[in-house]
């Protein structure tokens, strides 16, 4: 009895509502989760495969139809329910459209336009019958990998330490297309445009000034610029910004000891001249890069490396006693440092334990961004201050605790 009066129910509900014109909808519903991860898995897609196809994603709970316009003006109609993706011909310097509409009154639709690993556009319409429309340029972007990039930033550095020592670099890495303007130490100016990663040289006398300013051309990706002279990465900087720019200037790096090399070597005739030649060419070879730091972190353009540079180049090296540090500190560092760099690329495992080694030190090193060093009393005081507490660190400490464990067994 029960069950056909609850039959007798439903067949009325039914009745009632075809009657008074109220729309059923299939509803199929995707937790965050899901959505999430099928996100990830167009993206990947995106990256993998052909950089000329793009992908849609159309995430609804209802039924919908549209039409997709690709990069060579074709158009592709489309219809379905759910959660449902395709992929589009999206050439570079091409454009795209589309439009996607809910068959429906009642439901959410949700649209996401992705090429090479970037979301492009993305849109959303709760409205009855709602229609999404999207359109814009192909996004044509190129990724590299940390050893790419890595290694670039190693072969421009020794660029620099065996060509001109009066000609920079700047080298850009970029996933889109860029614009730039560079200004040389004669006032010459250079425009340069380009898409992905690539360098140039530009004059930089001593005593001179350089500006560059490099543009992206649009809204998505990344650019990072670098600048370097004779084995020093002079500034760095990076932006993902919509049409993000970064404006760098300084004055051109040419290290004393160099000079002084250039003008006493136009004495052939002198064993000292040649003598002091040979013994600054181990120091030119392998540059002012912080080898290890770059390795552990992953780049140059890596926070900790850039304190590290900014501490040298614009605190030690500006004082007399500083240059004499990092003269002496250069003759040891990189006696060994390109074979740890290197044992730490080889091995993932070894560099977390450089990692977990040399963070403190760094991070002690932070505190002299924070404090005057403009005098010679200021620079040996901290820099005999943070020796100490490096001291305490890495051996008191320790053997203090080894001492007390010893003890308590």
């Amino acid at each position: 009895m029960k069950l056909e009066l609850s039959k007798m129910v439903l067949f009325a509900i039914i009745i009632i509502s075809s009657t008074i014109g109220i729309e059923y909808v299939y509803a199929q519903i995707f937790s965050a989760e899901e959505v999430n991860n099928r996100i990830q898995e167009e993206i990947q897609k995106t990256i993998t495969g052909d950089p000329n196809m793009a992908r849609v994603l159309i995430i609804s709970d209802t039924e919908w139809s549209g039409i997709i316009t690709d990069s060579s003006d074709n158009e592709i109609k489309k219809g379905a329910s759910g959660m449902v993706s395709y992929s589009f011909e999206c050439i570079r310097d091409g454009s795209w459209n589309i439009t996607f509409q809910k068959n429906t009154e009642l439901g959410e639709i949700r649209v996401l336009v992705i090429q090479n690993g970037f979301t492009m556009r993305a849109d959303k319409t709760f409205d009855a019958f709602g229609k999404v429309q999207l359109a814009d340029q192909c996004y044509y972007a190129q990724g590299y990998s940390e050893g790419q990039v890595n290694n670039r930033i190693q072969e421009e550095t020794q660029k620099t330490l065996t060509g001109d020592p009066n000609i920079a670099r700047v080298l850009i890495i970029s996933d889109t297309e860029w614009t730039g303007v560079i200004e040389e130490s004669n006032d010459n100016i250079v425009t340069k445009e380009g898409i992905g990663m690539e360098s140039f040289s530009f004059q930089c006398m001593t005593g001179g000034t350089w500006s560059i300013n490099f543009e992206k051309s649009t809204e998505l990706g990344e650019i990072r610029v670098l600048v370097l002279q004779n084995g020093f990465s002079m500034y760095a900087e990076n932006t993902s910004e919509p049409f993000g720019i970064i404006q760098l200037a300084s004055e051109c790096y040419n290290p004393p000891n160099l000079v002084e090399t250039e003008s006493v070597s136009n004495e052939p005739e002198s064993i000292g001249a040649q003598q002091i030649q040979d013994d600054n060419q181990p120091e030119m070879e392998n540059g002012g890069g912080c080898l290890i730091a770059t390795a552990t972190y992953g780049s140059e353009l890596a926070p900790q490396v850039q304190q590290l540079r900014e501490l040298r180049d614009n605190s030690l090296m500006k004082t007399e006693s500083g240059s004499s540090f990092m003269s002496g500190f250069n003759q040891l560092y990189y006696s060994f440092s390109p074979t740890i760099a290197d044992l730490e690329r080889e091995s993932p495992i070894f560099k977390e334990i450089v990692k977990l080694t040399i963070t403190p030190l760094v991070t002690s090193l932070s505190i002299l961004n924070y404090v005057d060093m403009d005098s010679e009393a200021n620079v040996l005081g901290y820099g005999i201050s943070l020796i100490l507490l490096n001291i305490g660190m890495y051996i008191v400490a320790p053997v203090s605790i080894g001492i007390v464990i010893a003890r308590k067994f």
